[in-house]
């Protein structure tokens, strides 16, 4: 790290040399949005999955993730998960041990080497281009609207939404907000001025009008939050930007419900998406391990017509579970695609945690319907 600026440094966890930026695990997420040539991640307090695919959103292209793995499992960060009456000791390395399986499939480089900096040549791609020119189009229209932008990270959808917002008259009022200002600081640098962050408090009190309203890293936020925003500035064009599959939340809310809802208001909704990484390159290492130990991409199986009636009721071994690819991401999958907002960390509990039990309906060997059962207390 001798070669990299201080500053371009996020060191996650443990003890920190001074002169790089230090973040605790829980406070991660309050840098959403921020780019680092290098971050640290430090595992011997625990393996936080939330953690681990925030801190890889974090990553200019080029840069590094550095994991500082202690030589055996931590039995540190187990008793997040001991819900009473179980204690630490109860829960189980069953994540852990899968994630150190796909580190050792992944085709990232494991070696010792020196760190570099990052280019930071990111270039626009033409389908942001192309988004950008749609959304900067809807957004100066004066009709009331909604936009909804959805992208994995790297995807450049912070930079997407900056760069439409710069594309306004000079006279058009435009706020920008996010859970913390951080988060919303690419839309704000590509805006070029055209822009002011807002606090979401002071935009939910609703007592200054802007023309345009731009929330970035909206995944995060409570969907009550969001509903009444928008009923508080019935005048607006209002855009959201999440991402997809992730790191803070899939976007599910979106998707089942906060989606749904604004199209039920009546007014124009027009939604974007982004594939093309930005950030990094297609089919980055990194990328696919994170997703891979995560599950980011999990999708339920399609199961036949006759699958309801056919269907044969289990209870899953967990220890056999973890060696399952297919069966996890199937059973993980439908359970994404049920509950609005799942993160990384739900499949860490569905592993570990000791008072959960995996029930499935099998057919074929597809899970077609998924319930977790929790033993709380006494119960």
């Amino acid at each position: 790290l001798l070669n990299v600026a201080d500053p371009d440094v996020l060191w996650v966890g443990g003890e920190a040399p001074p002169r790089f930026v230090h973040a605790r695990p829980s406070d991660v997420s309050r840098r959403l949005g921020q780019a680092f040539d290098a971050v640290v991640l430090d595992l011997h307090a625990g393996l936080d999955a939330d953690v681990l695919g925030q801190c890889h959103g974090m990553v200019w292209g080029g840069g590094s993730l550095l994991l500082r793995m202690p030589d055996t499992p931590p039995a540190r960060g187990r008793e997040r998960l001991a819900v009473h009456p179980f204690v630490a000791t109860d829960v189980g390395m069953r994540f852990w041990a899968r994630f150190d399986r796909c580190l050792s499939r992944s085709e990232t480089d494991g070696g010792a080497r020196p760190i570099e900096p990052a280019s930071h040549d990111a270039r626009g791609t033409d389908e942001q281009a192309a988004v950008v020119a749609r959304l900067a189009s809807t957004l100066a229209d004066p009709t009331p609207s909604f936009s909804m932008l959805l992208a994995d990270r790297g995807r450049g959808k912070s930079s997407a939404m900056g760069l439409a917002l710069a594309e306004l008259d000079a006279s058009t009022r435009v706020a920008v907000s996010a859970g913390e200002r951080g988060s919303c600081a690419e839309v704000l640098r590509h805006a070029g001025g055209r822009a002011r962050f807002v606090r979401l408090v002071d935009l939910l009190r609703g007592e200054e009008r802007y023309d345009v309203i731009a929330v970035d890293e909206a995944a995060q936020l409570p969907v009550p939050t969001l509903q009444r925003l928008v009923a508080l500035h019935p005048d607006a064009r209002i855009a959201f930007a999440s991402t997809v599959r992730g790191y803070e939340g899939t976007g599910r809310g979106f998707v089942l419900r906060f989606l749904e809802w604004l199209e039920e208001l009546g007014r124009p909704l027009a939604r974007h998406t982004l594939l093309e990484p930005i950030r990094w390159a297609p089919d980055d290492a990194l990328e696919r391990l994170v997703f891979d130990a995560l599950l980011l991409d999990a999708e339920p199986g399609t199961p036949p017509c006759n699958a309801a009636q056919e269907a044969e009721h289990t209870i899953l071994d967990r220890d056999a579970l973890r060696q399952d690819d297919a069966l996890l991401r199937s059973f993980f999958g439908l359970l994404v695609h049920a509950h609005y907002r799942t993160t990384p960390g739900d499949l860490h509990r569905i592993l570990d945690a000791p008072n959960l039990r995996l029930h499935a309906m099998m057919h074929a060997g597809t899970v077609v319907a998924a319930s977790l059962v929790a033993i709380e207390g006494d119960l």
